[in-house]
């Protein structure tokens, strides 16, 4: 499901926050980096695991919870925003509690987006070192606005 008008405006006003000044973002995009494991997913599924071990001992079966399958989530394929501005495309980091964007990654050129590689209703773009995987829709909102910049 994408972002409502009214999100996606929030999102906007946050990713211009974080852009350097003076810098006017055009369109905002969200996406996700290609699966990965991480250190972050690796202690959450440890610490999840020694638990289990001690509620066995003690004839206690726990159950992972929706808080621990959201974070593993966020932490094997974490969410990105892009940004394009009147100079580049900027790639974000978006928070696990609101999901806008929190942190400036990269900023990369237009050229980037060139080179996606579209199957079937996403779009796979080579952005810095990580590969974002974006609806057709979101790519489409991200190259419409780098067509019509002056």
């Amino acid at each position: 499901m994408g972002l409502s008008e009214r999100s996606r405006k929030k999102h906007l006003d946050a990713a211009a926050k974080l852009t350097p000044p003076g810098t006017a973002v055009r369109a905002y995009a969200v996406g996700n980096v290609s699966p990965r494991f991480s250190t972050s997913a690796a202690v959450a599924i440890g610490v999840f695991v020694a638990v289990f071990v001690v509620g066995l001992a003690f004839g206690v079966i726990f159950y992972p919870g929706a808080l621990l399958l959201l974070y593993l989530n966020h932490s094997i394929r974490p969410p990105r925003g892009l940004a394009v501005s009147d100079s580049a495309l900027f790639v974000m980091h978006r928070s696990f509690l609101n999901s806008r964007p929190s942190k400036l990654l990269a900023s990369v050129p237009f050229f980037v987006l060139s080179g996606a590689q579209s199957a079937g209703s996403k779009v796979r773009l080579q952005v810095d070192q990580e590969t974002v995987v974006l609806r057709k829709s979101e790519y489409d909102r991200l190259v419409s606005a780098t067509v019509t910049m002056p």
